[in-house]
C-alpha cells in the first residue's frame, strides 16, 4: 500500500514518488536527502506500476525514482524497468525519473539507454549517498528538456507568424501587379491590352528563378552583371516595368513554396532588395531622355512661390 513521510519544514518540499515492490526504511533516507538536498521531503512509495500510472494522472512529482535491485529480483523478472519508464511517459507524465539498477540488471541498460530517464547503480540501494547528486542530475536535465521545448515552442510560433505576415505581404504585392498589368492603377491612365502572362518564356522564369534563389543565400555578389544583363533583354523584348515585377512575384512564389516552414521574413526581404535593383534596371531602358523630361511637363512649377511657404 502507498505510504507518505512529510517533513515539519516550511520549506517547499520536493515531491518524491518511489516505485519499489518492498517499502524501504524512510528515517534515514530521508534525512540524508534532506540534509543533501536542502529542502524537506514529500515521500510516495508505490509497490506496483498501475498504482504508479494512476498516480501520475492526477499528481505532479519533483522526481519519480525506480528501484531495480537485487532484492526484488523476483519482482523485476515478471517486470521491466524500461517499460515501467516507457508506461510513465506514455500517459504525458515528463517528470524526472532516476532508475536504481543493480549488476544483475546489467541487461537493462541498452533499452534505458534509449529512453528518457537517469541511471545509476547505486551499492547501498536507498542508503547510497550517491542517491541525491544523481536525482539533482535528473531534475536539472528535466529542467533543461522543458526549456528547450519551450523555445522550440516559441521559435515555431515565431516562425508561422513570420510565415503568414510574409504571404499576406507576397499576396498584397501580387494584387498590386494585378491592378497594374489590367490598364493600369487607376482607370484613366490608357494602356495596351497586357499580354498574356505565359509571354515570358518558362526557360526566362527558370533562369530568374535561380537568380532569385542565390541572391537570398549570398547576397548581390556578382549577379548585379547577370541582372542588368536579363532586365535589358527582357526591355528590349518588349516586356513592361509590370509584366517584370509580375515575373519576380511569380517566381518568388514559387521559392516559397518549396521552404516548406522556414522563416520567410529574411526571405521576402532579400527579394524585395532583388526586385528593387531589377526594376530600376528594367527603368533605364523604358525611361524617356531626361534632357526632354522636366518636372514643368508634369504641371509642377518649380518658381511657384507657394512651394516656399
Amino acid at each position: 500500500m502507498p505510504g507518505e513521510v512529510h517533513s515539519d519544514a516550511t520549506a517547499v518540499p520536493m515531491r518524491l514518488l518511489c516505485l519499489d515492490p518492498q517499502e524501504p526504511s524512510w528515517t534515514g533516507m530521508a534525512m540524508t536527502l534532506e540534509s543533501q538536498l536542502g529542502r524537506p521531503l514529500r515521500l510516495r512509495w508505490c509497490d506496483n506500476p498501475a498504482l504508479v500510472i494512476s498516480l501520475l494522472r492526477s499528481e505532479q512529482f519533483d522526481c519519480i525514482v525506480i528501484a531495480c535491485l537485487d532484492r526484488d529480483y523476483g519482482y523485476w523478472t515478471r517486470n521491466s524497468a524500461s517499460k515501467v519508464v516507457q508506461a510513465i511517459r506514455s500517459v504525458g507524465c515528463d517528470d524526472p525519473i532516476l532508475v536504481l539498477i543493480s549488476d544483475a540488471w546489467e541487461h537493462e541498460l541498452n533499452s534505458l539507454a534509449e529512453l528518457d530517464c537517469e541511471v545509476m547503480s547505486p551499492g547501498r540501494g536507498w542508503e547510497a549517498s550517491s542517491l541525491a547528486p544523481w536525482m539533482l542530475r535528473a531534475i536539472r536535465r528535466q529542467e533543461t528538456h522543458r526549456e528547450h521545448q519551450k523555445l522550440s515552442t516559441r521559435d515555431s510560433r515565431r516562425r508561422n507568424w513570420e510565415r503568414g505576415e510574409s504571404l499576406a505581404q507576397l499576396q498584397q504585392q501580387q494584387e498590386i501587379a494585378a491592378r497594374f498589368l489590367n490598364h493600369g492603377p487607376t482607370a484613366d491612365v490608357e494602356m495596351t491590352e497586357p499580354r498574356p502572362r505565359d509571354s515570358i518564356p518558362e526557360r526566362v522564369r527558370d533562369y530568374y528563378l535561380e537568380l532569385l534563389r542565390t541572391y537570398v543565400i549570398m547576397g548581390t555578389g556578382n549577379l548585379s552583371a547577370d541582372l542588368a544583363h536579363l532586365s535589358q533583354g527582357l526591355a528590349q523584348a518588349g516586356v513592361t516595368l509590370p509584366e517584370a515585377f509580375d515575373l519576380h512575384l511569380d517566381c518568388l512564389a514559387r521559392l516559397i513554396e518549396g521552404l516548406g516552414l522556414q522563416s520567410l521574413r529574411h526571405i521576402v526581404s532579400r527579394a524585395n532588395l532583388l526586385s528593387v535593383e531589377f526594376l530600376l534596371n528594367m527603368s533605364r531602358h523604358h525611361a524617356d531622355d531626361p534632357r526632354t523630361a522636366t518636372l514643368g511637363s508634369y504641371g509642377i512649377d518649380l518658381q511657384d512661390s507657394s512651394l516656399d511657404d
